[in-house]
This record gives C-alpha cells, structure tokens and sequence, in this order.
C-alpha cells in the first residue's frame, strides 16, 4: 500500500498563487499565499485523520493518468496554472498543467486550502 510522504502543490493565475507543501514525517502542512486569498497562511499541524484522508485519495485517483490527462482546446489568457508533486513510500509523481483539471484534482486542492481558510477561522473563534 502507498502512503503519501510528501505533497507540494502550487497554482497561480497571472504569476501569482498559493504554495502548500504537506509533510508527513513532520506532520506539518505549510502554505504561502502570495494574493490574500488564504484567511491564515502558515504552518498547521496534521491530525491522523488528515494522514488518512490523503493515503485514500492517493489510492483513488491515478496520478500517473493525469500526467496523460488531454489539455484544454480553449485558447485562455487568464486561467489557474498549477503544479502538483505528490512523493510516496513508492514514486514521485510531478505534473504541471494549465485550465485542466482531471478528476479528483478539486479534492487534494480543496483539502489543501481547507487547512487555512474553514480551521484557520475556526481557530481564531476559540
């Protein structure tokens, strides 16, 4: 089984984005948010759950297939560039695509901003 050791996930639109790296060994997700768009950047600490949840989504969705995944047909001049390596007990996967966005991409996305918008505030109301 596959265990997800190491995300580094960047996306930007125009130059400008929102870097995470995860780190299981560390059990630290950090981010930096060069648009604002993030409500607390910085470091957050993993929970087992968290660990869990990306050792599932890594055994659901083929990242080899997305480097393979078709690029988009429309000419964008504005769109989300993005870069994810995820580095596993077994293989690091590297793909870098533009304004495509092959199934399950919205969720390591999703789970990654999570970390510090919804907790981030959630903290803040302790």
């Amino acid at each position: 089984m596959q265990t997800v050791e190491r995300i580094y996930y960047r996306e930007s639109g125009m130059g400008k984005g929102q870097t995470f790296w995860w780190d299981r060994a560390s059990q630290t997700v950090r981010a930096e948010d060069e648009e604002n768009r993030l409500t607390a950047p910085g470091e957050r600490i993993l929970t087992q759950d968290d660990l869990a949840f990306m050792d599932a989504w890594m055994r659901k969705y083929d990242l080899v297939a997305w480097e393979t995944y078709p690029e988009s047909v429309h000419e964008m001049l504005d769109g989300t560039d993005w870069t994810l390596e995820v580095t596993t007990n077994k293989q690091t996967v590297c793909i870098s695509k533009s304004n495509v966005y092959p199934p399950g991409w919205r969720n390591i996305r999703d789970a990654l901003y999570r970390f510090f918008t919804l907790q981030a505030s959630q903290e803040g109301q302790r």
